[in-house]
Parts: structure tokens; sequence; C-alpha cells
């Protein structure tokens, strides 16, 4: 099949409002090689391209690591994180770090009070089940 002839993919509008179609009928070919074929046959071509990379693969790239981009943390619960951190940095600010994402239930209180509810009201809400507060 020449997909190129299809009127379905002809224009970039096209191909967008058949998009199913195209991938299904793309699927097969790229999955004959893995990425990295893949992309060194598109570099060779000179079409722009990049890898889709998983978690593992972002936190272990070069440049990710050379822009100091990995950030690490303790977790109460999960112990050691790693993740990409925000990629923006301002001369002569110093970063804040980074927190691990609350428990269920950490912020509760707070969050409440600061709707208006006093502590004997959070405190109601959390006997009856309502909200989990720590």
């Amino acid at each position: 099949m020449d997909i190129a002839a299809d009127e379905r993919f002809k224009s970039r509008d096209a191909r967008r409002q058949n998009y199913q179609a195209l991938e299904q009928t793309l699927a097969p070919t790229f999955k004959t090689r893995t990425r990295d074929e893949w992309l060194e046959i598109l570099q060779v071509q000179d079409v722009p391209a990049a890898p889709l990379y998983t978690v593992a693969e972002v936190l272990d790239d070069p440049q990710v690591n050379h822009l100091a981009l990995v950030e690490k943390i303790e977790h109460p619960l999960a112990g050691a994180l790693r993740f990409v951190g925000g990629p923006v940095r301002y001369d002569g600010l110093e970063k804040a770090p980074s927190a691990p994402p609350p428990l269920a239930g950490e912020h509760s209180r707070k969050i409440l009070q600061e709707l208006g509810y006093d502590r004997d009201a959070v405190s109601d809400l959390q006997l009856r089940g309502v909200t989990k507060a720590l």
C-alpha cells in the first residue's frame, strides 16, 4: 500500500483526523526494528527525531545528568526517590529543595483550616471518616 497516495494521509489535517488508521498502517513496519535502529535510520535521512524514554532511561540520560536535572529525596514510606526536577533555573536564585509527595491526609487539616473550617469541624470530619488528617 502506498500511504503517500492515500487521501486519508495526504495532509497534516487529514493525518490528524485519521490518526488511528495511520497508526495501524505504520505499526507493523515500526515493529520490525528497535527504537535505536529507527533513530539511526531517521538521523541518516536528516529527519528530526528523538527517543521516547522510559522513566529509568530519562534518569540515566547523559544530558539530563549533565544539566543536573535529577533530584533525590527521601520519602517516609517509599524510601529514596529519584526524579527529574524542573528544568528552569534563574541566575542568582537558589532552587528550593524538592519535597516528597505528601502522604494521604498529611495536609488535610491545614487545607481545611485555610478553607475556613475551625479545629472542631476538622476533628468532626476526621471522626466521621470524611477526611483523613495526620
